[in-house]
């Protein structure tokens, strides 16, 4: 099921972000790291992005690649 062609806000939020990206890929063997994810969607108008709380170098990592011009 996909959404509907129109405007949408989006949230992202992470937890362990840094944990999760050091192990990359976990063995059978190895203990589960404590990332997790929550992506959400919502129609609404455009409007700027706005950072709420970024607190790792994964995060902010990739903040700056979406935020960055392209060219």
């Amino acid at each position: 099921m996909g959404l509907e062609v129109r405007d949408y806000r989006v949230r992202y939020s992470a937890t362990g972000m840094d944990a999760g990206r050091s192990q990359n890929v976990r063995e059978d063997d190895e203990p589960q790291t404590d990332d997790r994810y929550l992506l959400q969607f919502w129609p609404a108008p455009p409007e700027p992005a706005r950072l709420l709380k970024q607190t790792s170098r994964a995060a902010a990592s990739r903040h700056d690649f979406a935020t960055s011009p392209v060219g």
